[in-house]
Order: structure tokens, then C-alpha cells, then sequence
């Protein structure tokens, strides 16, 4: 089929992605990067690896908990009763 359309095979196929690229990332995202990779031990990543977890886990919770909060609140202003 490639050599009858005249397109290479690659043609035919989604492009290849490892992840975000460099211009794809923020000044922030680019940082993070940087420091995490002055590290350089694979024992000190993983305890910054964990600490980024237990961040995420904590401003996930914070997000539910403050959503549930705004929806308690909307409710009762429309007179509507959640458990």
C-alpha cells in the first residue's frame, strides 16, 4: 500500500510519543525537571518521588473535601438536603 499511495510506511502509523516534549513543558514543569535530575542518586528521587505523591494525594483530598463543601453549600441555598 505505501509504495502505491508513494508514502513511506511510517505514514500509516500514529507517531511514536515518549511522553511530553521540552517546548511542551512549563518554566515550572522545566524546573522540576532540573532539580530532579541534580539529584542524581536513585535513593534521594525516590524520597522526592514520594513526596510529590503525598502532595498530590493531600491537594486531591483538599480539592474533594472543598467541592463537597461548595455543594453542601449550593444545595442548601436551593433548599435541597445532602447527607
Amino acid at each position: 500500500m505505501a509504495g502505491a499511495l508513494e508514502k513511506p510506511i511510517t505514514y500509516f502509523f500514529p507517531p511514536f510519543s515518549s511522553g511530553p516534549q521540552a517546548e511542551d513543558l512549563s518554566p515550572k514543569e522545566k524546573e522540576l525537571v532540573s532539580l530532579f535530575r541534580q539529584l542524581g542518586h536513585e535513593a534521594l528521587e525516590n524520597v522526592a518521588m514520594g513526596q510529590l505523591r503525598t502532595l498530590v494525594e493531600a491537594a486531591d483530598q483538599t480539592t474533594r473535601k472543598q467541592l463537597w463543601e461548595d455543594a453542601k453549600k449550593d444545595a442548601e441555598e436551593r433548599g435541597i438536603e445532602l447527607p
